[in-house]
């Protein structure tokens, strides 16, 4: 709740006060249970919001949405088995619930079961062609199970005009495949979109030295380090770059940064 802006802040409490008061005038309101459980969520009070939607749910049981909302309490609270239970409740009851497989996707890649996650990812797109996060989702998970082309696939379908984080994302992927031009455009991009992005920054820096463009990767991955001064891997990227401009007592310092911060940062 902290991190809201004051307007913002004051709208959540507003609404949290108006549930509590809607459910207080009548107890058996489902719906009232359930959007008090998703304002309490957004509040970062999963336990208080996880009791509202269970008490959705025992008012009726075949209420969907709440079984989505019940798995995303769960989730924030590390109960993930429990809540992949509640997703599959969910999409049981709904199976053209796209919101619900893409969230049990999210928690069965949290879990490493990266088969099942494209599986959910998968029934999500096809239910809903333009849910961007799931095809960012899955086009992740693709990635680390090697498949390069289709994870460029999902994260072009990803791609909009506001998500740094797909911009990246893309890049990544690119320079994956060796496309080095691709990915800084996509990194660029990001930045753009969220200049406070510092593993943007620091991606970048890393292709640009790749690329030889020294000086440039120096400022990419000084910005990233201004942004995350713990980041290990921009300061290896930094000090790979400081040694390509030959600028050795600089290059050292960097990488001793990166050890220090993580012992296997280093290339």
């Amino acid at each position: 709740l902290y991190r809201f802006d004051p307007q913002r802040r004051r709208r959540l409490a507003e609404a949290i006060a108006g549930y509590q008061r809607a459910v207080a005038l009548k107890p058996d309101y489902p719906e009232a249970h359930n959007n008090l459980g998703n304002a309490l969520r957004e509040a970062k009070q999963p336990g208080a919001s996880m009791q509202s939607c269970a008490q959705a749910i025992a008012l009726r049981p075949g209420y969907a949405e709440a079984y989505n909302n019940l798995g995303n309490s769960l989730q924030d609270l590390g109960e993930l088995e429990a809540a992949v239970a509640s997703y599959g409740k969910a999409s049981g009851i709904s199976p053209e619930y796209a919101e619900a497989h893409n969230n049990l996707g999210n928690v069965l890649r949290a879990q490493d079961k990266l088969d099942e996650a494209v599986d959910a990812y998968r029934k999500a797109v096809a239910l809903r062609p333009d849910m961007r996060v799931a095809h960012h989702s899955l086009g992740l998970v693709l990635r680390a199970r090697g498949d390069l082309a289709g994870a460029l696939d999902s994260l072009r379908a990803a791609l909009d005009t506001t998500d740094a984080n797909a911009h990246n994302s893309l890049g990544c992927v690119l320079r994956d495949t060796g496309d080095l031009d691709g990915a800084i455009t996509h990194y660029r991009q990001a930045v753009e979109l969220d200049p406070g992005l510092a593993l943007a920054h620091s991606n970048l820096g890393g292709v640009l030295r790749r690329k030889g463009r020294f000086e440039e990767a120096v400022r990419s991955c000084t910005r990233a380090i201004e942004l995350a001064p713990e980041f290990a891997e921009a300061y290896n990227h930094l000090g790979t770059a400081y040694y390509g401009l030959e600028k050795l007592d600089a290059a050292i310092l960097s990488h001793r940064h990166a050890i220090d911060l993580d012992p296997d940062s280093a290339d």
